[in-house]
């Protein structure tokens, strides 16, 4: 398992950063020419990345739900 985590997604990028959960790096990545922000994988992190997983599931849950109702 690596240790280290590529984040290509600046929302979960932010979201770490708003957690105090702060980046090795940023780089391209060579092959793909996007950016990136790299990341220690710690408890903290991992537990960030999944509220992140959470906030975001139950918004996409909620729009589907709004746009049910109109």
């Amino acid at each position: 398992m690596s240790k280290y985590f590529f984040c290509y997604n600046k929302n979960v990028s932010d979201h770490l950063k708003s957690k105090e959960i702060n980046f090795i790096t940023v780089a391209i990545d060579p092959n793909t020419k996007k950016w990136f922000s790299l990341y220690e994988i710690t408890p903290e992190m991992q537990g960030a990345l999944e509220e992140y997983k959470q906030l975001t599931t139950s918004n996409k849950w909620l729009n589907s739900e709004e746009k049910v109702r109109y």
